[in-house]
């Protein structure tokens, strides 16, 4: 694992969590819940408010390369942080026929996030859309920091897209957390030993060799700080 100082990043407020997220989630492969957990110290699950099966849109269709997939199993939910805390508004789309058993079963009946249940099956988010969203306001009136989506895919495969809109105040309670200034950002490392991000097209993007040096969509990177790209 290679760590990241926040203090290294110049991340010390809101909105440099804000951007921070944006620009990891832009960028890794990881799953968002995980990095979420790795940023707060805290477990995660998701609050199911919703599921159905649905015909996939157009959009969607295309994103996941569904072939002759018509139809796809729709999910909407909260992430909640150990103390409760929404952490982000979810919505699911998955091919269920695409994944194993265990894993359907476990999406189906459990309160564990998709990214959790699909990481030890190697799980990586391509196709990775983010962007700072920090001042906006949800359907429900709440404050959005950050919305993301990704295509989730098992080996070649792609089997779901999972949206996140991560909220103001998750943002905040990293920002205010005692040790926010020296708590260590960790990357997995492929077995190659370079960290595991790449380009939103799904190649992947130059190795990132220090630990204060994080790629950018825009094919920049930044050492100290993070870009301000949020949006009000």
């Amino acid at each position: 694992m290679t760590l990241i100082s926040l203090d290294a990043l110049g991340v010390t407020s809101t909105d440099g969590v804000a951007n921070m997220l944006a620009t990891l989630l832009a960028v890794s492969t990881t799953p968002a819940t995980l990095l979420l957990e790795e940023l707060a110290r805290t477990q995660i699950r998701i609050e199911v408010l919703g599921r159905a099966d649905r015909e996939l849109t157009a959009a969607e269709h295309y994103r996941l390369d569904a072939g002759p997939i018509a139809a796809g199993h729709h999910r909407t939910g909260l992430l909640r942080t150990a103390s409760g805390m929404v952490a982000a508004k979810t919505s699911l789309v998955i091919l269920p026929q695409r994944i194993p058993a265990h894993a359907r079963a476990a999406v189906a009946g459990t309160d564990t996030p998709i990214g959790k249940i699909l990481a030890p099956l190697g799980v990586r988010r391509l196709d990775r859309r983010a962007l700072c969203r920090r001042g906006c306001l949800d359907t429900a009136g709440g404050d959005v920091a950050v919305e993301s989506s990704a295509v989730l895919a098992l080996g070649g495969e792609k089997v779901a897209i999972a949206a996140e809109r991560i909220t103001e105040n998750f943002c905040r309670l990293i920002a205010s957390s005692p040790d926010t200034t020296s708590r260590p950002i960790s990357f997995p490392k492929s077995p190659a030993g370079r960290l595991e991000t790449s380009s939103t097209s799904g190649a992947p993007s130059p190795p990132i060799t220090s630990a204060t040096s994080i790629p950018l969509p825009s094919g920049r990177s930044t050492s100290s700080s993070f870009p301000s790209h949020c949006r009000p």
